[in-house]
């Protein structure tokens, strides 16, 4: 697999970065959830320690407070202003309806109030029509209400002989308090029945309410209502808040926090006007889109329900009424709602509940402005990044092809051009630097051992051709005893030549084993070499040797022994070249992080490329030693010397030009 892949595949492990944002957003919006619940929890439980002693607030007649429930007991919704009693119900749209009747003749009741006034609207399905006489009650359709003063049952009807305004009148008997006269109200005629309208005193009104409509028809007379007409039993509940309690739910008004007021049974006597959806501004509906993709899809409840008779049903509010709080989350319209519930405890039991409810968006909104950045501003960095890493891949790939092209064309010999090194200085740098540097070694090598037949010949032919020529002169049978002597004293030394030649080469070979194995040691190098400088004083003595060095310790680590060996080298190399009684000095001077040792002589200058004298089977100097054999292989041992101790050799002219000094450095 390229390179350039492996990297490609490196960044999808950027994925993991959006991974850990999107598990960063999901923790962060449980968290917002469970303070959400705990601000519902704390102002749902404050109005209910509140509310646990105004019995009068939820129950303005306190028997109704202990008395069982009555199914058919009728719901009076508050409302901020009097609906127009014109007969039509557009102002009725917000308020709920209660069916009574059959499926087939339905007559629906709505009640609101407004001040100390009553507001009852009426659907009743009629598809036969009889208006009558009103006096006396009417004879035709008629509507019968039922009140309960001082206990005592109270019947008013309306009744009317055209559409139009209508006045209630006493059915039966008066009781004493009764005013017809204040009920009052409009009788519309609609295509399947009649509209009805009317207003009626709260005080008038009562606790109780009941009432039935009466059918008169082909068929005979029919009625149909909460009541039965024959029943003497006081009639269903009228059920109804004080006004403190609906002033306590209107200041909730327009909050993001919407409360409802329950009475024992799951009917609502108070609640808040929500407030409107904050409308998603301009340019965020794709990152709220994002956002609400990410959350893990809740675990919710179905919305609230009402039964027939206006009782909300929902698991918390039963909950509540069993004397529990409970948190849920529901599902309304689409909209996600947490909602609480608690029981508001009287001095005999259970008076109400308190739910509050809350849009999930309303905690969540507080991150949108964040998450957006966070997808905006992510979103980019994320791009540039991998554009980044895939540019650096691609860069990183064409410089690893192409420095193979080049080692490839450098091993085919196309060309001899050192790698391309960039300003970068990086690994690959490095490699192209190592590369360049052994495919030097190696063309020195190559040159070595093109260079070496030609050496050998050279070296050898000349004690070969001394050897033969005294073969065949001692094959003469005429050469006299001396003559033969000096023959066999010739041979003798083409004889030692090849000896000395091999033993140099087995020298440098032994070198370069033994120091695959040397251990290193403490050396004192300024002691070292004025030691050497004696030895050398009784070793030649045709020349004059001094110490250019440190009085202190030069201490170092390494290997005394192939030092000495290396200075050995250089010195008796020096002797070759430096006429008799001249002066040989050995320098050590300190150079950063390194010793410099050289031995410095005169004689005759160095050739123009003086490391290329380190190299094996390599002589240019013309001199004359003892032993007559210039293999070129003790500058050779030097460098290998160098080299183990973390050094490099070198060679320089004198500054003056009298001499030459050749040296190496070791690491200390």
């Amino acid at each position: 697999m390229k390179l350039r892949i492996q990297l490609a595949l490196v960044c999808l492990t950027l994925v993991t970065i959006p991974w850990t944002g999107c598990q960063f957003i999901r923790s962060n919006e449980h968290a917002l959830l469970a303070l959400q619940q705990q601000g519902l929890e704390a102002t749902g439980l404050s109005i209910a320690h509140g509310l646990a002693n105004q019995v009068s607030l939820f129950y303005p007649d306190p028997r109704r407070a202990t008395a069982p429930e009555d199914p058919e007991s009728l719901i009076v919704t508050p409302a901020n202003q009097p609906p127009v009693l014109d007969g039509y119900l557009d102002d009725w749209t917000a308020i709920p309806f209660r069916d009574f009747g059959t499926p087939r003749n339905p007559t629906q009741i709505a009640i609101t109030q407004f001040d100390n006034t009553l507001f009852i609207a009426l659907k009743i399905t009629d598809l036969e029509k009889q208006y009558g006489q009103v006096a006396d009650g009417g004879s035709g359709d008629r509507l019968v209400l039922r009140t309960w003063t001082a206990d005592r049952r109270q019947d008013y009807v309306l009744a009317t002989s055209a559409p139009g305004s209508v006045r209630a009148r006493i059915l039966d008997r008066a009781l004493p308090g009764a005013s017809p006269e204040r009920i009052r109200g409009q009788w519309a005629d609609v295509g399947d029945g009649y509209q009805v309208e009317f207003k009626v005193p709260v005080n008038t009104a009562g606790s109780r309410l009941g009432f039935y409509y009466i059918d008169v028809g082909v068929g005979g007379i029919t009625h149909r209502g909460n009541i039965n007409p024959l029943s003497t039993s006081a009639p269903p509940w009228l059920i109804r808040a004080g006004s403190r309690l609906t002033q306590l739910a209107a200041n909730y008004d327009g909050s993001s926090t919407s409360i409802q007021i329950l009475d024992r049974w799951g009917w609502p006597l108070a609640a808040s006007t929500p407030t409107a959806p904050e409308p998603v501004p301009a340019g965020l509906w794709l990152s709220r889109w994002l956002y609400r993709l990410i959350l893990d899809d809740p675990q919710t409840n179905p919305a609230p329900l009402r039964t027939q008779s206006g009782q909300i049903q929902d698991e918390v509010v039963e909950q509540a009424i069993r004397g529990h709080a409970g948190h849920t989350l529901i599902n309304q319209d689409g909209e996600l709602r947490s909602r609480f519930a608690a029981p508001i405890v009287g001095p005999d039991g259970i008076l109400g509940v308190i739910v509050g409810e809350q849009p999930r968006e309303r905690y969540l909104s507080l991150t949108d402005s964040a998450f957006n950045g966070l997808v905006v501003k992510g979103s980019i960095a994320l791009l540039l990044t991998v554009l980044a890493l895939l540019s650096f891949a691609l860069l990183v790939g064409r410089r690893l092809s192409k420095l193979t092209q080049q080692i490839g064309d450098h091993r085919k010999h196309v060309t001899q051009q050192p790698l391309v090194v960039s300003p970068l200085g990086d690994e690959i740098d490095d490699l192209a630097e190592t590369f360049n540097s052994l495919m030097q070694e190696q063309q020195q090598l190559e040159d070595y051992l093109r260079a070496l037949p030609r050496s050998l010949a050279h070296e050898i032919r000349t004690p070969v051709a001394i050897i033969s020529a005294s073969l065949e002169q001692l094959s003469d049978s005429t050469s006299s005893d001396a003559e033969r002597d000096v023959i066999i004293h010739r041979a003798s030394e083409g004889v030692q030549r090849l000896r000395n030649m091999l033993d140099s080469m087995n020298e440098a070979n032994r070198l370069e084993t033994s120091l695959a194995s040397e251990s290193k040691e403490p050396i004192d190098l300024a002691n070292l070499l004025t030691q050497l400088r004696d030895a050398y004083e009784q070793t030649f003595p045709a020349w004059r040797f001094e110490f250019d060095g440190m009085d202190e310790s030069a201490d170092m680590s390494g290997a005394p022994d192939a030092i000495v060996q290396a200075l050995d080298k250089l010195v008796s190399n020096a002797t070759s070249f430096t006429p008799e009684g001249g002066l040989i000095s050995l320098k050590l001077e300190r150079r950063g992080l390194w010793w410099r040792i050289a031995i410095s002589n005169p004689g005759p200058a160095l050739p123009a490329d003086p490391l290329r004298l380190f190299s094996p089977m390599v002589t240019s100097r013309a001199g004359s030693d003892s032993q007559g054999s210039h293999m070129g292989l003790g500058l050779y041992i030097v460098r290998l010397v160098a080299e183990y101790h973390g050094g490099e050799p070198w060679a320089q002219n004198r500054a003056d030009g009298s001499g030459a000094e050749v040296g190496f450095t070791v690491r200390t």
